[in-house]
């Protein structure tokens, strides 16, 4: 259940960080205005916006966050209350499901940490703040 809970105010803490560097910023040019690069970095896609500027998991963050909501807590919770309270061969199943679980819900939210991360480099791709 602490787990559960500092996951939850984790996600609403990155969730209200709104990010404060800006091209200006990450070149160091913020006292001469409004900065923006002279030509585009690049006509198609390459290794960084595809590994630096993951857009699916942010998209679907929201759907992603419930999964591992359920598989990683809500799910093995069920299942250990149903272990505890049963025995034999019930138990053992109920106990091997919420290794599962958990197992199946940890990676998620691990791809999802990685996924939801804003690397500082989109900055010279276009986005506006990371």
């Amino acid at each position: 259940m602490a787990a559960w809970l500092l996951k939850i105010a984790y996600w609403r803490v990155i969730d209200s960080n709104v990010g404060d560097s800006t091209i200006a910023s990450a070149t160091g040019l913020e006292s001469l205005g409004n900065v923006r690069p002279l030509d585009p970095p690049h006509m198609q896609d390459n290794y960084l916006l595809k590994e630096m500027g993951f857009t699916v998991a942010r998209k679907h963050a929201g759907k992603l966050r419930r999964l591992t909501h359920m598989l990683a807590f809500l799910v093995p919770l069920l299942l250990i209350v149903i272990q505890a309270a049963t025995s034999g061969q019930l138990g053992l199943i109920a106990a091997a499901l919420a290794a599962v679980s958990v197992s199946l819900g940890v990676v998620l939210e691990r791809w999802l940490f990685f996924t939801e991360a804003q690397h500082k480099v989109m900055l010279y791709y276009g986005a506006d703040r990371v």
